[in-house]
């Protein structure tokens, strides 16, 4: 996704390059997204505003960075991340997935990126051992990686039922590079009948949440895009009701389901045990 604006390039196995994690993130502007997990739909709802990034037939679920669509900066002076919670793409810089190589395993090739080893301000960690054999903290963010790659393709599944069920609407706001970013429409959710409902919700629940994390995250978008965060500009306004109205609507919609596991995923992401004891 950003490869380019960060210069991605494959790390090359025995490597021994030292790298720390990064903690200045005055790149952010420069590539205005990062791709999201499935795990992390819940807290990035809180921090971020949630999108879709349409390129072809992919579509991409991705959290805006850039301070243009920011209410609130997500940088201190210092360039240091303000918010609590920090998306599996950033934590595992200066690393990335790059494209499958081509072999019978289809092995998923790990990339570097120069531009921010060379910011980085402590060289703690080492790529490869002496023997050739990955680096303990290299693993851990390979592992995370891996983590991030499997959310990254469920959400995309969920993207597409949203799609397919014309819930998603072009929106004023263009990434470099990038497709076109899609946001809900209010307006078809809120004449969304419980009929329809039963694509999204067969499968799993995936779909719905993505739906609900894109309009409760929806809030973060800066007040200075205005109406144009909604809506393109050669569509009418939605009803000023229309997202209370939705809400209404799925709420009795799903009403009898309070029994379920919503759990987005059997990560340690979302502590379950600690909001059942405040429950009780």
């Amino acid at each position: 996704m950003s490869a380019d604006e960060l210069s991605f390039r494959p790390l090359r196995k025995g490597e021994r390059t030292p790298w720390s994690k990064i903690a200045r993130f005055g790149f952010l502007d420069q590539i205005e997204r990062v791709p999201l997990g499935d795990s992390e739909l819940l807290q990035t709802a809180h921090y971020l505003p949630i999108l879709v990034e349409r390129r072809g037939e992919v579509l991409d679920v991705v959290a805006g960075v850039s301070a243009t669509l920011q209410r609130q900066p997500l940088l201190d002076k210092d360039q240091r991340w303000l918010r609590f919670y920090t998306p599996l793409y950033l934590k595992c810089l200066p690393f990335t997935l790059g494209l499958p190589v081509l072999s019978p395993q289809e092995q998923l090739r790990i990339a570097v990126s120069d531009t921010l080893l060379h910011a980085v301000e402590s060289e703690a960690n080492i790529t490869f051992e002496a023997d050739g054999t990955p680096s303990r903290a290299l693993a851990e963010n390979v592992a995370l990686l891996k983590r991030l790659q499997v959310g990254i393709c469920k959400l995309r599944e969920a993207a597409e039922l949203l799609y397919l069920a014309d819930l998603l609407m072009p929106i004023n706001v263009t990434f470099q590079g990038g497709g076109e970013v899609l946001a809900v429409d209010a307006e078809k959710l809120s004449g969304f009948s419980a009929g329809r409902c039963v694509p999204l919700v067969r499968g799993g629940l995936l779909a719905s949440q993505l739906l609900f994390a894109m309009l409760f995250s929806r809030r973060m978008l800066s007040g200075t895009l205005g109406v144009s965060v909604h809506r393109t500009a050669d569509q009418e306004p939605a009803p000023t009701k229309a997202v209370a109205t939705a809400h209404d609507q799925f709420s009795a919609m799903f009403s009898g389901l309070e029994n379920l596991d919503f759990a987005m995923d059997e990560s340690d992401l979302v502590p379950i045990e600690p909001l059942s004891e405040a429950r009780e």
